[in-house]
């Protein structure tokens, strides 16, 4: 299976910066506490199902969003992956500085980072205080891009939607979504 990964930038501020760095923060601590668990375990699951079926109530009593703790439990199993495939110990692995959310399935809608009509996303949020909430975004589409996300919308295509923070200045945040299809 291949996948097509296409990142689009965006600038937001104000109610929706506190939003998606909340949510960013959210899931970076559930990754943090499933990395922890899963180093501590003798035998690790051999199957996404596996591994969702362990760690997800640990992702989910971080993250209370059950796509968002999923895609948490996989960001780890992918780490444990390619540190099998590397020969590199899983148990000295450290995260790098990021600041992301994800999912971690492939689904048209997708429920958490969804595409609408005229290239918005409607992104749930978890603030701070643990509410759940929902944003608007309007990325920036190159001319190129167009065509491949009206095909999104119209043909049906699942995808999994991802935001990454670049970086936060004083008055915007720079994001990028990455929409990932077959």
């Amino acid at each position: 299976m291949s996948f097509i990964t296409v990142r689009l930038p965006f600038d937001v501020n104000g109610d929706v910066v506190k939003e998606l760095l909340s949510t960013a923060w959210w899931f970076k601590m559930a990754t943090h506490r499933v990395l922890s668990l899963a180093r501590q375990q003798q035998v690790l699951p051999g199957t996404r199902i596996g591994w969702k079926n362990t760690f997800r109530d640990i992702a989910y009593g971080v993250i209370p969003n059950r796509r968002y703790a999923d895609g948490a439990v996989i960001l780890v199993m992918g780490i444990y992956e390619s540190c099998r495939s590397l020969g590199v110990d899983f148990r000295s692995v450290e995260l790098a500085d990021w600041l992301m959310f994800q999912q971690s399935e492939l689904e048209y809608p997708n429920r958490n980072i969804t595409l609408k009509p005229n290239y918005e996303f409607h992104v749930t949020t978890v603030r701070y205080d643990g509410v759940i909430g929902r944003v608007v975004i309007k990325p920036t589409i190159p001319r190129n891009y167009k065509e491949l996300l009206d095909a999104i919308l119209t043909e049906r295509i699942k995808y999994v939607g991802k935001v990454l923070i670049d970086g936060v200045g004083a008055r915007a945040i720079n994001y990028g979504f990455t929409v990932r299809f077959k």
